[in-house]
């Protein structure tokens, strides 16, 4: 397994919806910080599930930076 944090800045917080079964899902799009002055920028979307939710749609703006977790393996 491997584990990554980024600090990430908020773009765009695109609000919540809900699906048939009520689970609720919150989508960001968010820019990693450039560490080089002429390197591009690396935009991702990120799509919150369940009560965390809830928090980020209510909270988080344009602007705002949050540090995001990964945990993931890769097969080869």
């Amino acid at each position: 397994m491997n584990y990554v944090i980024f600090a990430v800045k908020v773009i765009k917080n695109s609000g919540q919806s809900f699906f048939a079964d009520g689970t609720s899902l919150t989508e960001l799009t968010v820019q990693m910080p450039q560490v080089r002055k002429n390197s591009t920028k690396l935009i991702l979307q990120i799509s919150v599930w369940g009560k965390l939710s809830y928090d980020v749609a209510k909270y988080y703006q344009p602007e705002d930076y949050v540090i995001i977790d990964v945990i993931f393996q890769l097969e080869i």
